[in-house]
Parts: C-alpha cells; structure tokens; sequence
C-alpha cells in the first residue's frame, strides 16, 4: 500500500523584477509546469522537464494514429476468428504497419 502524498502546507513569498518574472513565468509555461511547480523543483534540486521538440510532438501523434490502427486491425482480427472467419487483415495491412513504424523510428533517431 501506497503512503498517503503530504499535503503542502507551507507558504514562501518570493519578489522577482519584471524582467525576472516574465523569464521564470515563460520557464514554467516552455516546461508545462505551474510556476510553483518550477520553483519547487528548482529550490530542491530536482531535474526540469525540457520542451518537446516538433518533430517529437508530431512523431507522438504518428504514433498515437498508428496505435489506433493497430487496435483496429487486431479487434477486427479477433472478431472474425471468434465468429469462425478468416481474419480481414493481409499481410498487405501488416506491411503498411511496419513501415510506418520504421519511418518514425528513421524520424526520431535520424539516419545512422
């Protein structure tokens, strides 16, 4: 069993310039953090998420659309075994699948 997250119950005022501000403020929103978030992290030592890049953000959706297919493909599959038919998906289907996986991979590793 998992113990009980403590509850944040201490409070410390910081000043920052304008300057300073807009800077932290643009670190948080660059990492997807609340500012109090950043400067928690940042006091106690601990690692800041770093932006994603587009090709990342884009091979993410890739990948998302991918694993939609995939489960599409593998429901029809198993639908038609259960129902006694052959599979709707061809090797065709499979091949399509697995170049598109290499070509994300091609896109996040670049070519070696």
């Amino acid at each position: 069993m998992s113990k009980p997250k403590p509850k944040r119950t201490r409070m410390v005022r910081i000043r920052f310039t304008e300057d300073e501000y807009a800077a932290v403020s643009q670190k948080a929103i660059a990492s997807s953090l609340t500012l109090s978030e950043l400067v928690r992290r940042a006091a106690l030592e601990k690692p800041l998420p770093q932006p994603k890049s587009e090709i990342e953000i884009a091979t993410y959706e890739q990948l998302a659309k991918l694993g939609n297919n995939v489960n599409q493909l593998a429901k029809a599959a198993n639908t038609a075994v259960k129902m006694g038919d052959s599979p709707p998906v061809t090797v065709e289907h499979w091949q399509k699948v697995y170049q598109t996986i290499k070509q994300l991979g091609l896109e996040i590793v670049g070519d070696r």
